[in-house]
């Protein structure tokens, strides 16, 4: 769909979560913005877009996709602001763990990015997350083995340099 198409869908519900998710991702995406006509579709600014998700949020709270995708473009803004957009972006990848404990790959995807958050910036990662990484990436494994390969440069090595075996107590 257009950003056009989600336009007139959210005027006919307002309430549809998905279609305030749909328009913020058809907005954020590099196409041009015209409607499906060639008619002009005006550009929204990252604040647009980021309060579409964020009302998607507010009306579907438990849809750990909607944390995603917000986490995902404070990611991507990460460079024009880092102060604002990182915490924000780990606070997001972190309702969508609680969300969905048991997805390896959003573990794996906040474990890799608190990894990297705490070797670059460490002062803007919050402190109730500090020192977390191992923790998630290790779920994430345990969760999928198929990501044991991608974590394992980011999780604690023994002695002999292997990953340490978990700890099962």
């Amino acid at each position: 769909m257009q950003a056009k198409d989600y336009l007139d869908a959210l005027a006919y519900n307002p309430r549809n979560s998905s279609l305030y998710a749909g328009l913020a991702a058809a907005l954020a995406a590099p196409s041009p913005n015209d409607g499906p006509d060639g008619e002009k579709i005006e550009k929204f600014s990252e604040i647009e877009v980021e309060n579409l998700l964020t009302q998607a949020i507010a009306r579907a709270p438990g849809f750990w996709v909607y944390h995603l995708q917000l986490a995902e473009f404070y990611l991507k803004q990460y460079k024009a602001d880092p102060p604002r957009y990182l915490p924000r972006a780990l606070e997001e990848l972190h309702a969508a763990v609680k969300i969905f404990p048991n997805s390896g790959y959003l573990n794996f995807r906040l474990g890799t990015t608190l990894a990297w958050a705490e070797n670059h910036c460490l002062g803007l990662v919050p402190l109730k997350f500090r020192g977390q990484s191992a923790e998630y990436l290790k779920k994430a494994v345990e969760l999928n083995g198929n990501l044991r390969k991608l974590a394992s440069p980011y999780l604690p090595k023994g002695k002999s340099g292997k990953m340490m075996p978990e700890n099962n107590h």
